[in-house]
């Protein structure tokens, strides 16, 4: 999600979560093992 109609105070705040699990969901796409991350805090 980069572009869009989310505001861009949300969208910063998925591009921080996405930096912050990147290895954990690099890891889900490649194993198909789906895990629950922690939200921002």
């Amino acid at each position: 999600m980069t572009d869009g109609d989310l505001p861009v105070k949300a969208q910063n705040m998925v591009k921080e979560w996405l930096e912050t699990n990147y290895e954990a969901l690099l890891e889900m796409w490649n194993t198909q093992i789906i895990t629950k991350l922690e939200p921002l805090k």
